[in-house]
């Protein structure tokens, strides 16, 4: 029963927002249903993979995916995803590898979660007067780099860099910043599906929330408010990556 809950709360903040994949995922599976760092990785990648289909499509019937732009994140982002698959695969070979990885993915958290924050108070998403868009493959690479290690972030830094860098309106930046996490998610599935690090028991009952959710968010998100839906999302991630910062520091 918590899966589903868990399964339907990530996909709706997914929908709703872009954010919400891996950087909400990974964290609930470590803190609250004990599972290992590694297969906690792995599942999130293939969970968001499923879940971010139907929000994808959704997006993309609106017209709100950019394909030029994506492609320009992608571009950075391939090469930065396999180096990060690499660091991942060789902290596990570490006698301490779960402190680091709570660590990583919680700086990594609490890092974007502030930016994101800053950003959402001050300015929301506004287009930009001037286009930087140079600088995307660039920045995709290190957003990319963290994914491959946490699989967390491709929503919040995603965003991120899409408001920083481009003109784009808000649900084109959700909607292209979601098809750049899923490009993420899947060669994540691929990898971690190979080296058997993904439950694929909590999958199961965790996916039909997740799309239920996804497709909800999607729906509801050009009917809402994003700005107070996103906020409190924010807030509870600066929580939750103080609580992974202290269980790597206290483990």
């Amino acid at each position: 029963m918590i899966e589903s809950i868990i399964g339907i709360a990530i996909g709706s903040a997914i929908g709703l927002t872009g954010i919400g994949a891996g950087t909400v995922t990974v964290p609930l599976l470590i803190l609250y249903l004990k599972v290992d760092p590694l297969i906690a990785v792995g599942t999130a990648f293939t969970f968001t993979f499923m879940v971010k289909i139907p929000a994808l499509i959704s997006y993309y019937r609106n017209n709100n995916v950019d394909i030029p732009v994506l492609k320009l994140m992608l571009y950075g982002a391939i090469p930065g995803f396999f180096i990060g698959t690499v660091l991942l695969t060789l902290a596990h070979n570490i006698t301490q590898y779960k402190n680091i990885i709570f660590l990583t993915i919680g700086i990594i958290i609490m890092v974007s979660a502030l930016i994101n924050l800053f950003i959402t108070i001050k300015n929301d998403i506004k287009p930009k007067k001037q286009n930087r868009q140079k600088f995307i493959p660039w920045v995709s690479l290190f957003i990319a780099m963290e994914v491959g290690f946490s699989s967390a972030g491709a929503g919040a830094l995603g965003t991120i860099l899409l408001i920083s860098t481009t003109s784009l309106l808000p649900g084109a930046v959700i909607g292209t910043d979601i098809a750049f996490g899923l490009t993420l998610s899947t060669l994540g599935t691929i990898f971690h599906t190979a080296s058997g690090h993904i439950d694929f028991m909590l999958l199961l009952k965790m996916t039909p929330g997740g799309i239920i959710g996804g497709l909800t968010g999607a729906y509801l998100s050009d009917k809402i408010p994003r700005k107070p839906m996103k906020i409190f999302l924010l807030l509870w991630l600066l929580y939750i990556s103080s609580e992974l910062i202290k269980k790597g520091i206290n483990s």
